[in-house]
């Protein structure tokens, strides 16, 4: 997908200055970051260590020879931000940011700050022009919206890995309403649900919900796998309660979803293996002390995952747009190997949204990771109107098309008749001249 185009290439979407603001975003921008906003804390030699079950963190120093330097992540999130300000996305969602903060008392996360440039964020002294958007010149464009994770809780391998922010271009009118975890009937004081779900209603009713998802797959700990698999179960189906209650309006459910939907979403070396890493992973580990066989399994390729994915996505009239627009294409949004290739990041639009024809470009960048483990994908919307008139146009060109058919018949048919008139004015001339002879 190209975003911006020849003299307008700087003003990408925005080709005109816009008379009013939108009333809801129309292009979108994903990243999984990978904790890119606080630079990793792990040693990525550990962190990427599937296979040792006995495996421990190791945190990051100085004198990590096996890791780059803090230098080094700086300048990748610079070039990401370069990104974002060239095409000028409406809503750019950024997942693991890792980034935390909490409230005075130290039991909730702030959601209302600005993202400073360090830990603990702007109540712990950081200044409005030290935050993420001022130091990247993004601040004049861009209003940042915040689910963070809980401080006490960053280090702990179950939760260290959220926290989620969103970026609203200037150009698009003001969300009039954000929901998070709690507004969605999950438990207020669990820390494990923060900094993992945003919800923004804009105007028109258009929702758009950014989510990501917790990895459940199998852990060394017993007690652990089971905390995680139902920390996953409730939020899934806590987020299909909430897509059902939209069914009927449009709405945008995009995130690192950490679930593979079907055979061409991941690939782990040859065709026919795709889901050999589940089950390889299945009998590596000891799996028999989780009570559901079908929850056995790496996280993403479990029955139950696919199951409850496929559930919500049918019960909420969502369509997936990157395999509505590319039924066949095997591309993914994890492009790595660990813990195998995969597709998890996901646009769902509802069903309104294709049937009034809004659905224009999903794309996935696999060029485009910025040192993360996934990569940047994308999505573009038709206004209604562009919508209303590319919509004629193909009705247009429909008819035109069938008028040619139709007139192609009908020549078809006259060259037939043509023929078989010069067929028998030549069989009544021979009869003549027989004739004649006799």
């Amino acid at each position: 997908m190209s975003f911006n185009s020849g003299k307008n290439k700087n003003k990408g979407f925005a080709n005109a200055k816009l008379q009013r603001k939108l009333p809801q975003p129309r292009t979108f921008f994903q990243l999984n970051c990978n904790g890119l906003f606080e630079h990793p804390r792990f040693c990525r030699n550990s962190r990427y260590d599937f296979t040792n079950p006995n495996q421990t963190m190791t945190r990051r120093s100085g004198e990590c020879e096996c890791c780059p330097p803090d230098s080094y992540y700086e300048a990748e999130l610079k070039k990401v931000f370069e990104y974002v300000r060239e095409n000028q996305f409406h809503l750019c969602y950024f997942s693991e940011t890792w980034v935390y903060g909490e409230d005075a008392k130290g039991t909730q996360p702030v959601t209302e700050h600005p993202l400073s440039c360090g830990p603990g964020g702007a109540q712990n002294g950081g200044r409005e022009e030290e935050t993420w958007l001022h130091k990247y010149g993004l601040s004049e464009t861009y209003r940042a919206y915040f689910s963070l994770q809980h401080r006490n809780y960053f280090g702990s391998r179950d939760t260290a890995w959220a926290g989620n922010v969103v970026f609203v271009h200037k150009d698009v009118q003001p969300p009039v309403k954000i929901l998070r975890h709690a507004d969605i009937s999950l438990t207020q004081g669990n820390a494990q649900y923060q900094g993992r779900y945003l919800e923004f209603e804009f105007p028109d009713g258009f929702h758009v919900l950014t989510t990501y998802m917790p990895f459940s797959g199998f852990n060394d700990n017993r007690s652990r796998t089971k905390k995680k698999i139902a920390l996953r179960k409730t939020l899934d189906l806590a987020v299909r309660e909430r897509l059902v209650q939209l069914r009927e309006k449009e709405f945008v459910w995009m995130g690192d979803l950490n679930v593979s939907p079907g055979p061409l979403d991941h690939f782990l070396g040859e065709p026919g293996r795709e889901d050999e890493y589940a089950m390889s992973m299945q009998e590596k580990q000891d799996g028999t002390h989780i009570e559901d066989i079908d929850d056995r399994g790496e996280c993403g390729y479990t029955p139950n995952l696919k199951k409850r994915f496929h559930e919500t996505v049918r019960l909420a009239d969502g369509v997936d747009a990157f395999r509505h627009l590319s039924p066949y294409t095997r591309i993914y949004t994890q492009p790595h190997p660990a813990p195998g290739i995969t597709r998890w990041d996901h646009y769902i639009v509802s069903k309104k949204i294709i049937e009034e024809n809004r659905l224009e470009e999903c794309e996935i960048y696999p060029d485009k990771c910025f040192s993360s483990d996934h990569c940047v994908v994308t999505m573009k919307l038709r206004s209604a109107s562009e919508a209303a008139t590319n919509s004629s146009k193909k009705k247009k060109v429909f008819e035109e098309n069938d008028d040619d058919s139709k007139n192609s018949k009908n020549m078809s048919m006259l060259e037939q008749l043509r023929a078989t008139s010069i067929d028998m004015q030549q069989l009544r001339a021979k009869r003549l001249k027989r004739f004649a002879n006799q």
